[in-house]
């Protein structure tokens, strides 16, 4: 494995993270009390995870890519 695979790898587990995001605001439409808080806090600790998960697979991805660590940005989702 390179470290552009490996880059790739960490996009794909963002992707993965993201879609479980959206399968746990569907149940967060219908919880209540403690159900609804513990939710909240495991999308808000999966948005920062597939956050980092994107930044490193980019930053992996295009690590050999001239002047593109100079001008790029961190994405935020």
């Amino acid at each position: 494995m390179n470290i552009t695979q490996l880059g790739e790898e960490y996009l794909q587990e963002a992707e993965r993270l993201r879609r479980r995001i959206d399968e746990l605001r569907v149940l967060l439409k219908s919880s209540r009390g403690k159900e609804h808080l513990q939710l909240e806090r495991q999308i808000n600790a999966y948005y920062k995870m597939a956050e980092d998960c994107y930044n490193t697979g980019t930053y992996l991805k295009f690590y050999y890519t001239e002047g593109y660590l100079s001008v790029s940005k961190n994405y935020r989702i």
